[in-house]
């Protein structure tokens, strides 16, 4: 198969024909053109960086991700329903290629809210300040970078239009999965850090 040929070295990916005998044919499949009409909404969903940051080099700033494939139960008996899911992070560029892309199928597409994200300001006041604190407290120069991901700090920022915003914390270990875990020793002294900034910021005009 082509499949397994293009991918034979990806050991997490396996492929396989099975064949059905008639009494195990199932009531409802796709017909020739749902397939063709399937496969070209996939073929033609936004995957991967779209855009990369101006102010961060490397950065990836907008993307979008074909996360999910499954088919769903259907009021209808007779008919097969399957639902896409698209994880898209940054600007609407994302979502109007996919809700193209769905109308041209035939598909119906929606959205839900999501954690939005802040352009990163290296110049930042703030910034300033809280390297200089944790340099004090911690006894060494933090890493400061940016990454490609949602936080609640976007949805402040964005009622509070102009608002310098920075994200720092303690050491945490498998976030979002069930070993997330925290390093205990950590906590104090970004607890310390954090009452030193909001100190210092009373004389600080962002």
């Amino acid at each position: 198969m082509a499949i397994k040929q293009d991918y034979q070295n990806e050991a997490s990916i396996s492929a396989s024909l099975v064949e059905v005998s008639q009494g195990q044919t199932p009531q409802a499949v796709l017909t020739l053109q749902s397939q063709q009409q399937l496969l070209k909404l996939l073929q033609q969903l936004p995957h991967g960086a779209i855009k990369y940051s101006e102010a961060v080099p490397g950065l990836v700033e907008t993307s979008s991700n074909l996360a999910a494939v499954s088919q769903a139960a259907s009021s209808c008996s007779s008919q097969v329903e399957y639902h896409l899911i698209c994880s898209t992070r940054r600007y609407s560029s994302p979502l109007l290629q996919i809700a193209a892309a769905a109308q041209e199928a035939g598909a119906n597409a929606k959205h839900d809210e999501a954690y939005p994200g802040w352009n990163p300001d290296p110049s930042s006041k703030v910034l300033q300040v809280v390297k200089q604190v944790l340099v004090e407290i911690l006894g060494k120069e933090p890493k400061v970078g940016a990454i490609h991901a949602g936080l609640e700090c976007g949805i402040i920022g964005e009622r509070y239009n102009g608002m310098p915003i920075i994200s720092c914390g303690p050491t945490i270990k498998g976030a979002h999965s069930p070993d997330e875990a925290v390093n205990i020793l950590t906590m104090e002294p970004f607890w310390n850090a954090t009452l030193e900034v909001l100190k210092r910021l009373e004389d600080v005009r962002c």
